[in-house]
């Protein structure tokens, strides 16, 4: 009898570990696909180039928020 309920307790833990798995891609896939891929992105990237000594500089790169223009087209 002990090894019955052994088993059981087995299929339980199983199952219990494929419907988790189950919840938890269908809520990934979901907020996937919740994603709006038609708007425009629009990306502006600067660069700001900081002079040093002659061996170098540095290059820095910021993402600005879209122009006013490009969110009424």
């Amino acid at each position: 009898m002990g090894e019955e309920v052994s088993n059981r307790i087995i299929i339980v833990l199983a199952l219990l570990v494929v419907v988790v798995v189950a919840v938890s891609t269908w809520l990934t896939v979901s907020n996937l696909n919740a994603i709006d891929t038609t708007a425009p992105k629009v990306v502006t990237i600067t660069e700001k180039v900081i002079e040093g000594p002659p061996s170098g500089g540095r290059v820095s790169l910021s993402i600005l928020p879209a122009p006013k223009d490009a969110e009424a087209q």
